[in-house]
């Protein structure tokens, strides 16, 4: 936000992340340049081929930079983002067992034992997906979204947004709002279902909101369920010592709010 205080600490991290953020970018410009050379437009492999099948088309929008910012959002937002998110599920998993064995149950009910879970698995686990959306929404690990600019003036609730202003969205703020959710402090991964069917919360925003939702949204909700599935069907999580307290309270570090340091046990089922 201020640059300047950057360079009057010396003890900032600024240049640290920024040399790291030089590697990854470095990285990401190599892959490009591999996939082009092995690129066959009758072939797409993945989203570098298909953004190398548009990319000499007349009436293209999109560039090579757009190409690297989307992979970078994609690489850096989303490896940090999900790994916070899975210690909060598992933080809350062993502070609340009642909720991991009825998760566990509906798991072996559907998938079993036998096979890893898939994507498509999600349509019949509705209690497992509606706990991963109680953790999401009662941890809410990015508090405040990424910025915003107003493309014009605006007017809500009498006061005016100037054009260009920037936004920050209180994510946190939604998912406690005592008028969108009862009792928005309790976990109850319940109030996502009705008729035992999971069902989608209007005041759901942990991947932000509006047409500048989170690109890896999808990404990130089958990373999720997928790993989410997998740990329960093989293991019995359990605190480390009877008489850990477990606090909920998160600390934020960077733009995330992370779990403070926990221990756990993964037991494996037999």
């Amino acid at each position: 936000m201020i640059p300047l205080l950057t360079y009057l600490n010396p003890f900032s991290k600024v240049p640290k992340i920024i040399k790291n953020r030089m590697e990854i970018q470095d990285y990401i410009r190599s892959r490009i340049d591999d996939e082009r050379r092995s690129f066959d437009p009758n072939n797409v492999r993945h989203f570098l081929d298909l953004y190398l099948q548009q990319e000499g088309k007349s009436n293209s929008k999109i560039s090579e930079n757009h190409l690297f910012l989307t992979i970078a959002d994609l690489y850096l937002a989303g490896t940090d983002t999900t790994s916070v998110t899975l210690q909060w599920t598992m933080l809350y998993m062993i502070k609340y067992p009642d909720v991991q064995k009825k998760c566990r149950d509906q798991i072996l009910e559907v998938i079993g034992e036998d096979r890893d879970p898939v994507g498509k698995d999600k349509d019949n686990l509705p209690y497992v997906m509606a706990t991963i959306q109680e953790v999401q929404r009662i941890a809410t690990i990015a508090p405040l979204a990424v910025p915003h600019l107003a493309v014009e003036d605006i007017e809500i609730d009498g006061m005016t947004i100037p054009k260009n202003a920037i936004i920050f969205p209180s994510l946190m703020s939604v998912h406690r709002d005592p008028t969108l959710w009862e009792e928005p402090d309790v976990f109850r991964p319940e109030r996502f279902l009705q008729n035992d069917k999971f069902v989608k919360k209007k005041g759901f925003s942990a991947f932000s909101m509006g047409p500048r939702i989170c690109l890896g949204k999808q990404l990130a909700e089958s990373e999720l369920l997928l790993i989410f599935v997998s740990i329960l069907q093989r293991f019995d999580l359990s605190k480390a010592e009877e008489n850990d307290e477990l606090p909920i309270d998160g600390i934020m570090n960077g733009i995330t709010q992370q779990p403070k340091n926990f221990q756990m046990c993964f037991l494996p089922r037999q």
